[in-house]
């Protein structure tokens, strides 16, 4: 979520669920940017795909535990069942917002 500027998701007692925006966050001494999809600087970045384990000390499937994010302002976008034996966040603009689905391997 940090890729489109979305702070955690809230829900109220009574379910609505909502989420704030921001343009970015302090860590430290350093500001960081949290809006790098939504930013046209970066549109050639079609996809992140990220990993918190190390790949060279892995005893599992590499891939495993990789998760896939698509940019949908790309350049060149990439179509997610390319990668289909990845966790899967897929961002699509639906009535000028982004909507995020998340999709099992």
């Amino acid at each position: 979520m940090a890729l489109f500027g979305w702070e955690c998701q809230q829900i109220d007692l009574k379910g609505n669920i909502s989420s704030a925006f921001r343009q970015k966050i302090i860590k430290g001494d350093s500001t960081v940017p949290v809006t790098i999809f939504m930013n046209d600087s970066y549109k050639e970045i079609s996809v992140i795909i990220f990993s918190d384990k190390t790949v060279e000390q892995s005893r599992q499937t590499i891939g495993e535990d990789c998760i896939f994010i698509n940019n949908p302002f790309a350049k060149n976008p990439v179509d997610s069942l390319m990668v289909s034996f990845l966790n899967r966040w897929c961002a699509h603009l639906e009535k000028d917002k982004i909507v995020l689905n998340y999709i099992k391997p």
